[in-house]
Order: structure tokens, then C-alpha cells, then sequence
């Protein structure tokens, strides 16, 4: 039996077109185009100082959630209202299907002051490309005092890499 040269050809288009389309959708998503829960808003980059603390310990938490990964890139937000996190979850989910990634963890911190979502690539090509995690954290029903006059609730985007 033989196989034309035409369809030996054709076969290999189709795999280098895979194998492409899975290493540019393998790309990690900016956090900054990641859309904000509800109506969150940004915390500036210089922080209101009683947030200070609350950043700190929501990026130590990152640092640690995931062994041998190290924050690479973060976003924190606050929210005038308690994060409901099934409904943040589900939110976030469809923003970062289309790069491939899908919920991997799903928890607390020892302490359950702090609620996260792990996100990681499904596919084992992807993850070959680019093994990145992108972590959803937030503080478990507690508020930080003082944004504005008013309690915040901060959670926040970090964009994980391997050490």
C-alpha cells in the first residue's frame, strides 16, 4: 500500500497546525484583562495603608499554595460587598477557558482565612508549552478596615511560575 505524497503532506500540516494552535493558546492571559467580580475595582499600586497588610499576607499565601511555584505577576482588587466565591469562581472560569486553563485546586488556607481557586492548563501539550498556574485568593468573609470610609473585601489575581 502506498500513501501519496500529498496526503503525507497533508497530515503534516494538520499536526503543525495543531501543535501551534496549542502552544498560542497556551499563553498565559494578562491579569490586568482578566474582568473584575461584581463591582470590584482595582487597589492602586500605592495601597491604602490598612491594605497593606492584608496584600502581604494574600501574597505570602500565593507563594506558598503551590510547591515549587513563586508569584511571577498580581492583581489585588476589593469589593464593597462579601465574595460570594461559588458565584467568583464561576466567573472567573469562562475568562480563562480560552487560554486553556480550567480549575485544578480548590480550597482554603490552614488557618480558613483565606478562600482560593487554582487554575492550571488541562492539557499535557499546553502545560508542556507554558505550565504557568493563575490562583484566585481572597479573605474568607472578613473585611479589611478602612478603604474610603468603609470595609473592603480584597481578593486577589497572581499569575504563578515555576521556580
Amino acid at each position: 500500500m502506498v500513501i501519496s505524497g500529498a496526503v503525507v503532506t497533508g497530515i503534516v500540516i494538520v499536526l503543525a497546525g495543531y501543535v501551534f494552535w496549542q502552544y498560542r493558546s497556551a499563553a498565559p492571559p494578562a491579569l490586568g484583562d482578566i474582568r473584575v467580580y461584581a463591582q470590584s475595582t482595582d487597589l492602586p499600586a500605592m495601597s491604602v495603608p490598612d491594605h497593606a497588610g492584608a496584600e502581604k499576607q494574600l501574597r505570602e499565601f500565593a507563594d506558598g499554595v503551590q510547591p515549587g511555584y513563586r508569584v511571577a505577576d498580581e492583581r489585588f482588587l476589593a469589593s464593597g460587598s462579601p465574595l460570594v466565591w461559588d458565584a467568583l469562581r464561576h466567573f472567573i472560569g469562562p475568562c480563562l477557558a480560552p487560554s486553556g486553563y480550567g480549575l485544578a485546586a480548590d480550597g482554603f488556607s490552614s488557618d480558613f482565612a483565606i478562600e482560593y481557586s487554582l487554575y492550571g492548563h488541562s492539557g499535557g501539550l499546553r502545560r508542556w508549552f507554558n505550565d504557568d498556574l493563575i490562583l484566585i485568593a481572597g479573605f474568607n468573609r472578613a473585611a479589611v478596615p478602612g478603604a474610603a470610609g468603609g470595609d473592603a473585601y480584597l481578593y486577589g489575581y497572581f499569575r504563578l511560575a515555576r521556580t
